[in-house]
């Protein structure tokens, strides 16, 4: 019986064309069934690297993929189809250049770190998830924000927070009854990344117009997608204390990237950021972009990883169109309607943000929508060290002020 197996076996072997087959199926069976599970998983699944309980992403898969790799190409190429080992070429060929090319980017990469000077590190946050605007800043907390260019602080702020994870502006006057609010929505620029408390937008209103109760409802990274998150929610009018005042939105050209998620904008918050489409001209909230665009994510997440990508700073969608910037056209404009019809007589304006960019375009699709809007964009010269931060793009203290100034001129609140 032995004898006849052992027999069977080295027949086997001899018989070149059964073991090219034999070997041909059982290489594609590999290499094709762990591809399929990595893309399944990546695209469907939790993108773990686990499929039906086993681990893709081990040494040993790795290896069996290569082995089943190079052994296909080896039949490829011994096979007397024509065609059969051009293709096998043509993948071996992409293959090599595919991996030549993200090492000689990695070096360049690499080579450039080591010239770019200084690194410049931080702020970073305390923050938690939230399921309404992806992210907040802890409740009640005392909380820094410190950024450094290599030995040097450029800047370390400390301030507080209340119950509802909104940045406390301070005021001079705690025993003045202010009637009215004024709302801030906006990003790091308004919620005053690299600036005290008593330096931020918020706080000069207040302190200019005492009647008014200022509140900071920015924070960093977000975009007008938050603004309407919050707005919908139904949950700030519990926040503010007064019935009537002013709303404010402060715009940045970025904020369309956010709006969208783009691929640049995915690496800060990973997807934790509202998602809104339109859909037949209607705007519709689809959750968070974390939870409900599962395959453009991980789309990113793949891309992000490639040093071609890093090099040439290539990003998804390629280039911004006309319909992101409508999209956050109407994101502001229900952000304003929604925002007038939760505090009735208090206006709500977006305020364009001194900048180097052309606000034409979304200057134009919101005034058609009837959203009022205060255009700042030349106000003063945002790259000047006078109103931007060194090495870094947030305003100063006076860049904060002269803005609010003019804001109370233009609203005719202070003469």
């Amino acid at each position: 019986m032995e004898r006849g197996i052992h027999l069977g076996l080295i027949e086997f072997v001899k018989n070149k064309s059964v073991l090219r087959t034999s070997l041909l199926l059982l290489s594609t069976c590999l290499l094709l069934g762990s591809l399929a599970g990595l893309f399944f998983d990546f695209f469907y699944g939790d993108a773990n690297g686990v499929v039906a309980g086993f681990s893709m992403d081990t040494r040993l898969w790795s290896i069996l993929r290569w082995v089943s790799f190079i052994i296909l190409l080896g039949i490829g190429f011994s096979s007397k189809i024509r065609w059969i080992p051009n293709l096998a070429l043509s993948i071996l060929s992409l293959v090599l250049v595919g991996y030549l090319v993200e090492f000689v980017c990695g070096v360049i990469l690499q080579v450039k770190a080591t010239q770019a000077g200084p690194e410049i590190k931080g702020p970073t946050h305390s923050m938690q998830l939230d399921s309404t605007l992806g992210y907040k800043p802890e409740a009640n907390r005392q909380l820094e924000g410190v950024k450094t260019r290599g030995q040097d602080t450029l800047y370390a702020i400390r301030y507080a927070t209340n119950a509802h994870s909104l940045r406390i502006t301070p005021l001079d006057d705690t025993t003045r009854k202010r009637t009215q609010f004024v709302q801030f929505f906006g990003c790091s620029m308004t919620f005053g990344e690299g600036v005290e408390s008593h330096q931020t937008m918020p706080y000069y209103f207040g302190k200019l117009i005492p009647k008014y109760q200022p509140y900071n409802l920015a924070y960093s990274g977000y975009s007008p997608a938050q603004a309407l998150a919050r707005l919908e929610s139904g949950n700030l009018p519990q926040m503010i204390e007064e019935k009537s005042g002013i709303g404010f939105f402060v715009y940045i050209p970025d904020h369309i990237n956010r709006v969208v998620s783009t691929m640049s904008h995915y690496v800060y918050n990973e997807g934790n950021a509202p998602y809104y489409v339109l859909e037949n001209g209607q705007l519709v909230r689809k959750g968070l972009f974390k939870t409900h665009r599962v395959q453009v994510n991980r789309l990113y997440e793949l891309l992000l990883q490639s040093n071609l990508m890093k090099l040439f700073q290539i990003g998804l969608p390629f280039r911004l169109t006309s319909e992101h910037t409508e999209l956050t056209a109407e994101v502001l404009h229900q952000a304003a309607a929604t925002f007038e019809a939760q505090f009735p007589g208090s206006p709500f304006y977006v305020i364009l943000y001194p900048t180097t960019t052309d606000n034409t375009e979304i200057k134009t699709r919101l005034v058609k929508k009837g959203v009022k809007v205060l255009d700042y964009s030349t106000l003063f010269n945002p790259k000047d060290r006078t109103f931007a931060i060194p090495f870094d793009e947030h305003p100063t203290p006076l860049a904060n002020e002269v803005l609010i100034k003019r804001i109370l001129q233009d609203l005719k609140l202070i003469d």
